[in-house]
């Protein structure tokens, strides 16, 4: 059975059609850490091929969203349904793990995204941002468009990635910066009338081109 679609779905939640959607990128050892909100697992995912494993928790996570990896190696995961921001840490390289601390956030507003500075200062953000290494620019990714826009510190907002070759009804849920290979990692959805679709694409920092678009498996 392939890995991401072994768990069950609460088809009764507002997220249950959410699958796929934060990502880290972890350049030490070249995987990826990807959260699937409606099952509240999570996924290391090798970079190269794909290969995908369940990270063993001691507890899910409530649609899990926006995923940072910090300088110390543990994992913050925020949620805008449960307003929560949980910090992970692991042992043996991502095969199992623990949330150790949860930090309660406002309940007003949607915060889907989390960045760090080291490990004293952390932002939860109301959007689903990274951030462009080139330009220093907040990455945005659009959940009613294929387009990834760019961000300056004074607010000025300019399209950087427009994909016109997806089809119209798919989103963009969830945006990671690899800065060793200057690219942008998105997870795309698909939504209706669509049939089910998710995929992880590559788009170049400086060109916008797309580089890959490599399916996932969906859990319907």
């Amino acid at each position: 059975m392939p890995r991401f679609t072994e768990h069950p779905v609460d088809r009764d939640t507002p997220y249950s059609y959410i699958g796929l959607n934060g990502i880290a990128y972890v350049s030490d050892g070249d995987y990826l850490l990807v959260v699937q909100s409606n099952t509240g697992k999570v996924f290391k995912v090798d970079a190269d091929d794909g290969t995908a494993r369940h990270v063993l928790l001691n507890e899910d996570l409530t649609h899990p969203d926006g995923v940072v990896f910090r300088s110390d190696s543990v994992v913050l995961v925020v949620s805008p349904q449960a307003n929560k921001l949980w910090l992970l840490k692991s042992n043996n390289g991502w095969g199992e793990g623990v949330v150790y601390d949860k930090i309660d956030l406002e309940s007003e507003g949607y915060p889907t995204s989390v960045v760090s500075r080291g490990r004293d200062k952390i932002y939860v953000l109301y959007g689903i941002p990274s951030v462009d290494p080139l330009k220093q620019h907040f990455l945005v990714g659009s959940l009613c468009h294929r387009t990834i826009s760019s961000t300056s510190d004074a607010g000025i907002t300019e399209t950087l990635i427009s994909d016109t070759s997806l089809p119209e009804n798919v989103i963009v849920v969830g945006i990671t910066v690899d800065s060793r290979n200057n690219c942008v990692l998105a997870v795309i959805h698909a939504v209706k009338p669509l049939p089910p679709f998710n995929a992880l694409a590559a788009y170049g920092l400086k060109s916008g081109n797309r580089l890959f678009l490599s399916p996932l498996p969906t859990d319907e």
